[in-house]
């Protein structure tokens, strides 16, 4: 299959995220970032001055005059427009399933994401894609949205670290809510007795009075005593938190389906924040497990976002060497 991504929806990023990933080991998987070809460069004209966004391609992923000057004659004479641009010609994984500039979640931290969840190489077992292995003396938290079952939307666990790594993910469109329990009492037991936080939707009131009589600790409002009721306002402080997480680079996402899904999330005009099209149940996990991991860590206390953003670059950076030879 070759073919220009055009969004985070429809069969190719799904196909991309399972080869990318490692879980369709039936299917390889190659990314060539537009600066790999050699006939896009074009000779760099006199007073050929750089804008900021050139600037910072040159910077952060090490694209030459030569190059910029191809990629500004694409938009100035061939009239190509920025969305056009990234889709036909990424320099990054992400970069052409993107929906567009008003997504809730950062690109560029999103960016570094998709080009790190690449070379991840996670330890698979009974469905749990297992990114970080439970450590002695760790805490984890989990994030679960539930599902009917009848293989629409998905159940979906995501397992943050106590620094909020992502450690873990379990996806499953084809579970009941008893299974659903026993899946998320399995995964909080391996990683240390985790902490489950269950939106309380339809399907989540049974997965939860199931969990409660398994003994498996719950998330609960410190204020109320009550589990995760996801009304508008509550959705949208969960999400504004998550965005503050994974925007300022306390927490990256593991998985590129994961990635993919958070790249969907825009606020639309009736003030619902979900995806603009398709499913997003990891990506509401995922921001369920920062909500569960927020009060418990002390994390943040140590937390310097300059040096994390900086950590994060060092090893896109160092990734994308091993890929592509030292090339962008």
């Amino acid at each position: 299959v070759e073919s220009t991504g055009n969004g985070p929806e429809g069969f190719f990023p799904r196909l991309v995220a399972a080869a990318a990933s490692g879980r369709d080991p039936g299917v390889g998987f190659v990314f060539l970032p537009w600066t790999a070809s050699p006939r896009h460069e074009r000779d760099v004209p006199e007073g050929f001055e750089l804008d900021d966004e050139e600037q910072r391609l040159a910077r952060e992923h090490g694209v030459t005059l030569r190059q910029l000057a191809w990629r500004r004659y694409k938009f100035e004479v061939e009239l190509y427009t920025a969305v056009r641009f990234r889709r036909e010609y990424p320099l990054t994984l992400e970069e052409p399933f993107r929906l567009d500039d008003a997504a809730w979640f950062s690109q560029d931290a999103l960016g570094l994401a998709s080009t790190l969840a690449l070379k991840e190489t996670p330890t698979i077992e009974d469905g749990l894609i297992m990114f970080l292995p439970p450590e002695p003396g760790r805490k984890y938290f989990i994030g679960a949205d539930t599902s009917g079952g009848v293989r629409k939307d998905e159940f979906v666990l995501q397992v943050l670290r106590d620094d909020l790594q992502h450690a873990a993910t379990f996806a499953s469109s084809n579970m009941k809510e008893p299974a659903q329990a026993m899946t998320a009492s399995r995964v909080a037991g391996l990683y240390n007795g985790a902490m489950v936080l269950v939106e309380q939707n339809n399907f989540g009131h049974a997965v939860t009075e199931i969990l409660q009589a398994m003994g498996v600790r719950l998330w609960r409002d410190n204020a109320t005593g009550d589990f995760y009721f996801a009304s508008r306002e509550k959705k949208k402080q969960t999400m504004l938190l998550a965005r503050r997480r994974v925007d300022e680079y306390h927490t990256r996402p593991a998985d590129l389906a994961t990635v993919l899904q958070l790249q969907t999330v825009v606020e639309k005009p009736n003030g619902r924040i979900e995806a603009r099209t398709g499913h997003d149940d990891r990506a509401i996990a995922y921001a369920l497990a920062i909500l569960c991991a927020e009060r418990f860590t002390g994390y943040l206390e140590r937390y310097d976002a300059d040096a994390a953003r900086e950590l994060a670059r060092t090893k896109a950076k160092s990734r994308i060497d091993s890929l592509f030879g030292g090339r962008p």
